[in-house]
């Protein structure tokens, strides 16, 4: 049976709960009863397995990063968005899991992994569960990692392609999607629960999209922020789209100087840091 190191690092989104049996780390705005259905799952169960999980975490609609420790099993995941990543390795009888992949190389020394490296500087990011080590992967969005007899299975719950043949009925298209943007809106709404709500707005249609949607349905504590260079195209439309919709608009300026600046802060530094 493998033993289970996870690495926080005092980050302060991840919690633990200790549990019959196990303990739950999770990163989330996880509700009573989303953390009733996770127990319930675990302790009706006679025996876990893949299939079973995919429909547990089909059925979850919040930002989240868990892992779980359960008897013999071993069981972590993101949401669809992957808004907690989660790295892992994998070293004889320990599993490491971490939602930072340096916090795993203090550890141990870890070589690069110089096809991802390659990846990285020509496109800013690593390319599937691979990263810039050799050994460490991370989880991707929408996926499980799931441990029972030493053997790991990474397993998607969601996939963004629907194997779904779509109707043909225009108007019955244009209903379903504007039904499921009300969804989504209202889902946010009812997150922010009264709080400021804070829109990283620029020209383009999906922020547009969910400053409008906020609009529609009378939720009016958001404020909206645009940055870049003085007087850019996407600034100058989303202050126009904030003066339309009633909503505060800050500019940040950013200038080639100041973000050379900032890189070099401390502020920036321990931000990594932490």
């Amino acid at each position: 049976m493998k033993n289970l190191k996870f690495i926080d690092s005092n980050i302060k989104n991840w919690n633990k709960i200790k549990i019959k049996n196990g303990k739950i780390w999770h990163a989330t705005n996880i509700k009573n009863n989303q953390l009733n259905s996770i127990l319930d799952f675990l302790y009706n169960e006679k025996t876990i397995n893949i299939n079973k999980l995919i429909v547990l975490f089909k059925n979850f609609n919040f930002n989240f990063g868990i892992v779980i420790k359960y008897k013999n099993y071993i069981i972590a995941a993101t949401d669809i968005v992957r808004s907690y990543p989660l790295y892992f390795t994998n070293h004889s009888n320990e599993l490491f899991i971490s939602p930072q992949a340096k916090n795993i190389c203090k550890n141990k020394i870890y070589t690069v992994n110089n096809k991802q490296l390659l990846s990285y500087r020509m496109a800013g990011y690593t390319v599937g569960n691979e990263t810039l080590w050799n050994n460490i992967r991370g989880l991707n969005s929408g996926q499980i990692l799931f441990l029972n007899n030493d053997k790991i299975q990474i397993n998607n719950y969601f996939d963004s392609i629907s194997n779904t043949k779509p109707s043909i009925d225009i108007e019955l298209n244009k209903k379903n999607l504007k039904d499921h943007i009300f969804s989504i809106i209202e889902n946010i709404k009812n997150r922010a629960d009264g709080r400021r709500i804070v829109i990283p707005l620029s020209a383009g249609l999906d922020s547009r999209l969910i400053a409008s949607g906020l609009k529609y349905i009378n939720y009016n504590n958001v404020v909206c922020y645009s940055y870049g260079l003085k007087n850019n195209f996407e600034a100058k439309i989303a202050s126009q789209i904030c003066n339309k919709l009633n909503y505060n608009w800050t500019f940040i300026d950013i200038s080639q100087k100041k973000a050379k600046k900032f890189y070099k802060s401390k502020f920036y530094n321990d931000y990594f840091e932490k």
